[in-house]
């Protein structure tokens, strides 16, 4: 874990990384559920087979997920704006 003396720009390459992960497994998210009623049907077909990328369930977040992490974010952003905001001033 860093240090609160982590040099501040380290800190937001790491942050920029993590919110790029994030938006990442949501855009998975979203193709996957785009592509469900496809895979419903194929399962219904007798194709139990998924295409590669529908593998891995992991990597997908629920919606309940991201709403409950965009409110975390939300909170973390409205929190480094008001230390940034105070050190500014």
């Amino acid at each position: 874990m860093a240090s609160d003396t982590d040099d501040p720009e380290a800190a937001a390459g790491r942050l920029e990384a993590a919110l790029e992960r994030i938006a990442q497994a949501a855009l998975r998210n979203e193709a996957s559920q785009a592509t469900q009623p496809a895979l419903d049907a194929a399962a219904l077909a007798g194709d139990h087979s998924l295409p590669e990328d529908q593998n891995s369930p992991g990597d997908h977040i629920s919606s309940a997920d991201t709403r409950e992490v965009a409110a975390r974010l939300d909170d973390l952003i409205d929190r480094l704006r008001a230390v940034l905001g105070s050190k500014a001033g």
